[in-house]
């Protein structure tokens, strides 16, 4: 069943037995809106019941039946919807049996994409996402065109729909988890790149790249996907892609869509290219961050005039917790990339500093995923290592047994972020950068990456 307002979904749920499973930023304001639409609320999650009492869970969630610990998926039979957290597969045997007794199993991002009427632009891959979401949303601020962003970034989007018109764009961030059963696709979709990444979640790396092609295999021929000419899985992708594709490149020349060459970025037109921006104008440093640019160029480019582009790259200087400077301090500049939660990220993010001595912070929880390419380039050029987490003797290992062509790094292995920033300091020389760019993700010691981020930068400013 799908639902094509929030008036429709607000009448199928009234009087029925709703579980919310996962009481995070998303589903904790779907839980209050299913209650104040008068459903039978049970609210689920895996943390047990004393931290949910501790967070405030039961008293903002008055007249719900409240479900904490191992036992959180139990007793889903009889349930007339389901609505789980983008990081609960929906083909677990609690929600498929639940959906053969004929419960309706869905996610905050189905509804939201079923109900809302305006124009949807989403963005997905293994990395670059939010930099390039939030890209497109400068720029369609810029252009004074009305807009929210949701998904990954911004606020839950579900439960505002009747007070969103037609006119404004929804911008979305959308990650495997999210796209892994998404059965409705935006008008415009973006896939950045892919790389091996939450090999821990998906069961293959076939199974990470096919969620990814949920962002447009549900959509039609009107609409509009954009892809890295120079990544190799994309031309599986357009052959596969219902409607238009535009391409973006910094090594090739796409017939349609945008490119970087000498200097100097085109768009394409049906094989016709023409000058519209200098690189140098770009604030935003490296490779990669020209692909963000590229990408959200693509997506938005007929809505937005060339002026504000323009501007635009002129004044975006990032988004926090992607190789931010925190603070420079007796010549030395601490950078926070906590979003850096695979070796492919922390590798673009060294590719930044390529004359810059680093003290890098490395480690955290491991994905499944292989780290030896992460040997060589800090070998190369990090002045000392410093660890933290449970991937931090894999990584001593592999870097003291890595061939070396200089100096080997120092390596510290550190329990707190207060402890490996004050380690890095240090070791740290004018002139140097304290880079955090962990390669792993942050559940170790951390509830996100932007939790890790702000011990970080709190770290970092505690400093004498």
């Amino acid at each position: 069943m799908r639902f094509s307002s929030p008036a429709q979904l607000k009448a199928f749920v009234k009087g029925k037995r709703v579980a919310v499973i996962g009481l995070g930023i998303s589903n904790l304001p779907a839980a209050e809106y299913f209650l104040a639409a008068g459903a039978l609320v049970s609210a689920r999650d895996r943390r047990d019941p004393a931290s949910l009492e501790a967070d405030g869970i039961p008293q903002r969630l008055k007249g719900a039946q409240i479900v904490g610990g191992d036992g959180y998926l139990d007793g889903l039979e009889g349930f007339d919807l389901i609505l789980h957290s983008p990081g609960i597969r929906r083909d677990l045997p609690a929600l498929q049996k639940a959906a053969v007794a004929g419960a309706l199993v869905t996610g905050e991002m189905d509804l939201f994409l079923q109900m809302f009427h305006g124009r949807t632009v989403a963005v997905t891959g293994s990395s670059g996402k939010t930099t390039t979401t939030s890209l497109i949303r400068e720029l369609l601020r810029a252009q004074g065109i009305p807009c929210v962003c949701g998904g990954n970034i911004g606020t839950p989007l579900m439960t505002q729909v009747e007070s969103l018109s037609q006119d404004t764009v929804a911008v979305l961030e959308l990650s495997s988890f999210q796209l892994f059963a998404l059965e409705t696709s935006p008008d415009v979709a973006v896939i950045t790149n892919i790389s091996p990444n939450h090999l821990d979640w998906h069961k293959d790396m076939a199974e990470y790249a096919e969620s990814k092609a949920n962002i447009f295999l549900h959509g039609g021929k009107e609409h509009l996907l954009c892809l890295n000419a120079d990544d190799p899985y994309s031309r599986d992708y357009a052959a596969r892609a219902p409607g238009r594709v535009r391409w973006f490149s910094d090594v090739n020349r796409p017939e349609n869509g945008v490119f970087l060459e000498n200097g100097t970025f085109f768009e394409a037109e049906n094989g016709v290219a023409r000058p519209f921006m200098e690189r140098r104008r770009l604030a935003l440093p490296g490779k990669y961050n020209a692909q963000n640019f590229m990408a959200a160029f693509c997506a938005v480019g007929e809505l937005v005039q060339p002026e504000t582009m323009l501007r635009v790259a002129e004044e975006f200087q990032g988004v926090e917790h992607r190789c931010e400077t925190v603070r420079c301090l007796r010549q030395v500049r601490y950078v926070n990339s906590s979003i850096d939660s695979s070796p492919a990220r922390t590798l673009a993010t060294v590719s930044l500093f390529p004359q810059t001595p680093l003290v890098m912070i490395l480690g955290g929880k491991p994905k499944g995923i292989p780290f030896d390419e992460l040997a060589k380039p800090i070998l190369k050029q990090a002045r000392g290592v410093v660890l933290l987490g449970p991937m931090g003797p894999a990584l001593r290992q592999l870097l003291e047994s890595a061939p070396c062509e200089g100096t080997r790094p120092p390596i510290v292995q550190t329990d707190t972020m207060e402890q490996a920033v004050a380690a890095a300091a240090k070791m740290a020389r004018p002139g140097d950068a304290v880079l955090l760019s962990p390669a792993f993700t942050s559940f170790d010691l951390f509830r996100n990456f932007e939790e890790r981020g702000h011990a970080f930068k709190n770290a970092v400013m505690a400093l004498q």
